[in-house]
């Protein structure tokens, strides 16, 4: 898959730009696997809501999964990340495409419904799979992931925004981060 190796190029430069604009970015070409703050071991499986049903990250075992938490109504970020996803796999064969899948845990599960999700991943491209589930599953599985993300402040107009980490994950097609 010579073309995989150009969506971790991507993927892994998207990253580095985000962090040299000022977000904090985890880069998968740095230990990803060791983060200090979850002593040896990141990432994990998982189980979350799709608008299709319950999906687990072990059910793509065999494939090679791009993992990003945000949320839609991300002004940024969210949209300029999952737009480079989408245009990375915009680069691979079809074969190559069947063993990719992109997958968007939202983390702002109060208005990111399922069907929300459903609606706004395939704008980016359609192996992105929009997931979600309650605030206490999503906090947990942002955690195994050395996620951090808060709701800031709510305005007047009922609006706030969710400030988060960005960081893109390249999980094996064993199910390990890269």
């Amino acid at each position: 898959m010579k073309n995989t190796q150009l969506l971790l190029i991507i993927i892994v430069g998207t990253a580095t730009l985000l962090g040299a604009l000022g977000y904090q970015t985890f880069s998968t070409s740095q230990k990803a696997a060791q983060h200090p703050s979850l002593g040896n071991k990141l990432g994990g499986d998982f189980s979350l809501q799709s608008a299709d049903g319950t999906v687990t990250l072990k059910q793509y075992q065999g494939k090679v999964v791009v993992l990003y938490f945000g949320y839609t109504a991300c002004p940024d970020v969210c949209p300029t990340t999952l737009g480079i996803m989408g245009q990375a796999f915009k680069q691979l064969s079809a074969k190559e495409q069947a063993q990719t899948q992109g997958l968007l845990i939202t983390l702002d599960p109060e208005r990111d419904t399922v069907e929300r999700l459903a609606k706004y991943t395939p704008y980016f491209h359609p192996n992105i799979l929009g997931l979600g589930g309650n605030l206490a599953d999503i906090t947990r599985i942002a955690r195994q992931y050395g996620v951090m993300f808060f709701r800031a402040k709510t305005e007047d107009d009922g609006n706030y925004l969710v400030d988060h980490s960005s960081r893109t994950y390249v999980i094996g097609k064993s199910g390990q981060v890269a």
